[in-house]
């Protein structure tokens, strides 16, 4: 008999505390670093669900171009429907690490800060297996054909995109920041459109 898997909102939970360990434990090593953590609602494969990400900035100095430039590391991990898995009610599990570069500007005394990023990822994506016992049903219907990113399986490779988003920082260390980023991946056979995330951030800057 196989083990019950882990409720899926206890499992994400204690992956973004695993995450958020080393995380936590860098920024406060090292200076002149913005660890953060994002919540996104996410648009794959043209089903709906959600993503935890833990993120850390270095800033870079490049004297030859105003705006500011920064390179980012992040892992994220989220669960997503499967639509046409009908009454299986089968979710889709996510996990995402990479890097990303950054170039935004400063207005308002240095608190608003629009930028644009370019992210590179590897990611994963799978469906789990379930076995459910059903009566044996005579028809000459048949069998609807689905694609082949929503059959069971698991899939991963490298993912490129363009984000784009701004932040708000406070008189304090702290800020808050929004975003929208596009990933484009090729994982299955089956030409699939692009990952969407908009997400709502918070943010620490340790002192310089």
């Amino acid at each position: 008999m196989i083990p019950a898997a882990m409720p899926t909102q206890p499992r994400l939970a204690v992956i973004m505390f695993v995450l958020m360990v080393p995380f936590s434990s860098v920024a406060q090593r090292l200076p002149d670093i913005q660890p953060g953590i994002e919540g996104s609602v996410v648009r794959v494969f043209d089903d709906i669900g959600y993503a935890l990400a833990v993120n850390v900035r270095w800033s870079v100095p490049l004297e030859l171009v105003s705006a500011g430039h920064s390179v980012g590391l992040q892992a994220w991990y989220g669960v997503a429907d499967v639509a046409s898995a009908g009454l299986l009610g089968r979710s889709r599990e996510l996990l995402g690490v990479g890097a990303n570069w950054r170039m935004g500007y400063r207005f308002v005394g240095g608190r608003l800060r629009p930028y644009l990023s370019i992210p590179l990822q590897y990611v994963r994506s799978s469906i789990p297996h379930i076995d459910v016992p059903f009566p044996a049903i005579v028809t000459d219907e048949q069998p609807e054909q689905r694609l082949s990113y929503d059959l069971p399986g698991t899939s991963s490779g490298l993912a490129y995109g363009l984000g784009a988003g701004c932040e708000y920082w406070f008189a304090g260390a702290m800020g808050i920041g929004v975003g929208a980023t596009v990933l484009r991946q090729r994982l299955y056979e089956d030409r699939s459109p692009p990952w969407v995330f908009f997400s709502f951030g918070l943010l620490y800057s340790s002192p310089r």
